[in-house]
């Protein structure tokens, strides 16, 4: 498996942390929101609102990979990284290692709001937290998807440069056949001479037929003009 430039590692990390530090605020927030709200109730102590907590961090999870997919195909493109098998493969690779990174940072937000941190309920919450896990999971499985079908259009693309364009090749062929099939232009034909030189006692000889012909032509367009 080819392994990505190391510029391209770089610029994908550094597009990607500044992305996902900004979806962790909104987490947090939105955390800290329901939490409260869970307070006025007399809920902060329940089921539903770890249940609550882990969603949040979990519905955050397509668009963390969507958009590290996004990155990934621009810097590839922008350090003109080719797209194909090898460089396919790394780039999943890549991409999975990045979202289980994010897996465990989301993780430890959800396990750092106040309910969590409540006597008796971190080692209980465990199987809750798996939810961010399988939301995980199943996004690596999409981008893995996703980036083959990359490398297939690529690769079909790249192939298609190769050959001559379909179109303009039928019509060279037919354009070929067309020539082929064609019927010669007929030559006009010259009019007989009436006198021709010949080799022969006088040295030149006289057409007779020709000469009535001509004759007889010059008799019948006569009487049509008149």
């Amino acid at each position: 498996m080819a392994q990505l430039p190391p510029e391209v590692l770089s610029n994908f990390k550094t597009l990607v942390d500044v992305e996902m530090k900004r979806l962790d605020d909104q987490v947090r927030d939105g955390m800290n929101r329901a939490m409260a709200e869970a307070a006025q109730r007399g809920m902060l102590q329940s089921g539903p609102i770890l249940s609550e907590i882990v969603d949040m961090a979990a519905r955050s999870v397509p668009t963390r990979a969507q958009f590290a997919l996004n990155q990934m195909s621009r810097c590839l493109d922008a350090h003109g990284v080719t797209l194909d098998q090898d460089t396919g493969a790394s780039a999943i690779e890549v991409l999975r290692q990045y979202l289980l990174h994010q897996c465990g940072l989301l993780r430890q937000i959800a396990a750092a709001a106040g309910p969590f941190q409540a006597s008796g309920w971190l080692a209980g919450a465990t199987s809750i937290l798996d939810g961010i896990d399988k939301q995980v999971d199943g996004e690596i499985q999409r981008l893995g998807g996703e980036t083959r079908l990359l490398v297939a259009q690529a690769e079909r693309l790249k192939a298609s440069a190769a050959k001559p364009d379909s179109a303009q090749s039928f019509e060279s062929i037919r354009e070929r056949a067309s020539l082929a099939n064609r019927t010669p232009p007929i030559a006009p034909e010259h009019p007989k001479e009436v006198v021709t030189l010949k080799p022969g006692i006088w040295g030149m000889s006289i057409d007779l037929k020709e000469a009535w012909r001509r004759f007889a032509a010059w008799l019948k367009d006569r009487r049509r003009s008149r």
